[in-house]
């Protein structure tokens, strides 16, 4: 299966971190938005974030590199965009912007959140076509 262009993969990346930084920044003098200290949801203690996340990204760039299909290689740029958006509120201003109030779980999230989830999904099943198609090869 084909690859996808590294300078498409550049463009969707800049695209989502522009959407999650302008929705943030427009949803930042509401009375919605939590800075979120915490990560992952507010689950995990802001003083293991950078351990946790910095590494995490790294190896998902080195996947994206790696990916032997295009399917694989959107969902891994999805997921790590909306991480490095998250990224630069944390360097910036200490926490995440987060807006969206998950009222069935009671937390809040963000846009990169949910790309952040739409990009496991997209994995997942990449890795389902991906057998798919070794099968059929065989």
């Amino acid at each position: 299966m084909k690859k996808l262009p590294p300078s498409l993969l550049i463009v969707v990346a800049i695209m989502i971190i522009s959407v999650d930084q302008l929705s943030k920044y427009f949803m930042t003098n509401s009375n919605l938005i939590v800075f979120n200290q915490g990560a992952s949801f507010g689950l995990v203690p802001s003083t293991l974030w950078p351990l946790i996340i910095v590494p995490v990204l790294g190896l998902l760039i080195y996947e994206v590199i790696k990916a032997n299909n295009r399917y694989s290689q959107i969902g891994l740029v999805l997921i790590i965009s909306a991480g490095f958006s998250n990224l630069l509120d944390r360097f910036i201003l200490g926490a995440v912007r987060d807006f969206i109030h998950y009222k069935a779980i009671n937390t809040v999230g963000n846009i990169a959140d949910i790309i952040i989830g739409f990009g496991i999904g997209v994995l997942v099943l990449s890795q389902g076509i991906q057998k798919k198609v070794t099968k059929h090869d065989a």
